[in-house]
């Protein structure tokens, strides 16, 4: 329940950045949130999709704070689909 909550709060948080075009670093943290949730849920491909969706914001706005926590959590997602030399890789960018 835990983690299905956490799911529904960073889902909100992230719709909730519609205004800004999803282009805010709170929306980048919001899809690293998704992907956690979502691995938690037992959901990889789930998460590997908002992970990379995070990915691609970080990188596309220069957030580089954002970039390593969305990169973790693309590898993590990765591994859980047993992609595990793509896995590697995510990490070590």
């Amino acid at each position: 329940a835990d983690h299905e909550t956490a799911r529904a709060l960073a889902a909100r948080v992230y719709a909730d950045q519609a205004p800004s075009g999803y282009t805010s670093p709170l929306a980048c943290r919001a899809l690293g949130v998704l992907a956690r949730a979502h691995l938690q849920l037992g959901q990889p491909q789930d998460a590997l999709d908002r992970a990379t969706q995070a990915v691609a914001l970080a990188r596309r706005h220069g957030y580089r704070e954002r970039l390593a926590p969305a990169l973790r959590q693309r590898g993590m997602a990765l591994s859980a689909l047993g992609r595990h030399d793509e896995a590697v890789r995510a990490q070590q960018e």
